[in-house]
């Protein structure tokens, strides 16, 4: 995908991991990116999907967003950096249309599908990214506690669905609706 270098935040299996300890995570390893660095080489634009496929949440980016006090896009489908405002317009589809966001930098932005179409990864690029630095983090270094801060109590199916019937008049249909306890007028 053209990365440089990578960190791996490594979670024990079967570990409950909520959006908020994603989006603190996350911030952990951007302030820790950032120690130390010039302004000008510092983050300051996170791109997130705008939901995981596993919990379907929707809001690890704006709990980032918040923890860090940085300007949110989310939904973006088109993205335009102008590096020297320090400023991004991100277009998003809205109902009815479209919309354009101007946010200042830093910026956490989540995306839908239309921004991007990902490259497939050609065999020499597999290898070349097998040589790049991958650092591992351990969450309780960074500080981040894990402990589940929501329980599920209940999970049920929607109860199942009744087909309607068909009415031969006007007179049944009308019937039908009393019988329904509706009151026609």
């Amino acid at each position: 995908m053209g990365a440089d270098s990578a960190i791996h935040v490594e979670v024990a299996e079967n570990t409950t991991v909520e959006p908020l300890a994603v989006a603190k995570t996350l911030k952990a390893v951007i302030e820790k990116q950032n120690e130390g660095k010039e302004e000008k080489d510092k983050i300051d634009m996170v791109i997130l999907g705008k939901q995981a496929i596993d919990d379907d949440y929707g809001v690890t980016g704006q709990m980032l967003a918040g923890l860090m006090g940085w300007s949110q896009a989310t939904f973006a489908s088109k993205v335009e950096l102008d590096a020297a405002k320090k400023e991004v317009k991100v277009t998003r589809e809205i109902d009815g249309g479209g919309e354009e966001v101007l946010c200042k930098l830093p910026v956490v932005i989540t995306t839908d599908l239309r921004l991007n179409e990902p490259r497939y990864a050609s065999l020499p690029n597999i290898m070349k990214a097998k040589k790049k630095p991958l650092e591992k983090l351990d969450p309780k270094a960074l500080g981040v506690d894990f402990t589940p801060q929501l329980k599920t109590l209940k999970v049920e199916e929607p109860p199942k669905r009744v087909g309607g019937g068909k009415v031969g008049s006007v007179e049944e249909l009308v019937g039908k609706l009393k019988e329904a306890g509706i009151k026609a007028v």
